[in-house]
């Protein structure tokens, strides 16, 4: 399965960073049965925001079962995981304060990291949902902000 991971680039909208930062003060939440660590996540689709519906769908290739917008602050990231439904997997990286840092690692069967991304703004990775990714540690005064969808 990776060499089904593929990388593109795409135009973030300027309006986009602050439309998501309003909603993750207003909605962002914490759970900790979600992968996210020092952060917060908040769900695209149950929102509906207009400019961020129709900027997601046209960067999504596939129908939508799941979008979602998340937060890193310092020291945070994602732990291992991987997506229970839907076809593919999929993260923009909207802003990317600090580079070098908060890399997408992806794991083999035997739970091994086999592939790195470092991420930086404006990059799109795609992935089957079935595969196990995580993220290293973000280190960064600013928070990273990155949209996350499932299609099938």
């Amino acid at each position: 399965m990776i060499n089904q991971i593929y990388v593109r680039e795409i135009t973030i909208p300027a309006k986009l960073p602050k439309v998501l930062n309003q909603m993750h003060d207003l909605f962002g939440v914490t759970d900790p049965q979600k992968s996210i660590r020092c952060g917060t996540q908040v769900d695209l689709l149950a929102l509906e925001h207009p400019m961020v519906m129709g900027w997601l769908r046209g960067v999504a290739r596939g129908e939508l079962i799941g979008a979602w917008s998340n937060r890193v602050a310092n020291g945070g990231g994602h732990v291992r995981h991987k997506h229970p439904r839907g076809g593919r997997s999929n993260v923009v990286y909207v802003t990317t304060p600090e580079a070098g840092s908060g890399h997408l690692v992806f794991y083999d069967a035997a739970h091994r990291p086999v592939r790195r991304v470092v991420p930086r703004a404006g990059m799109v990775v795609s992935f089957p949902c079935s595969l196990e990714h995580a993220t290293t540690r973000y280190k960064g005064d600013t928070p990273r902000l990155a949209v996350a969808f499932d299609t099938r």
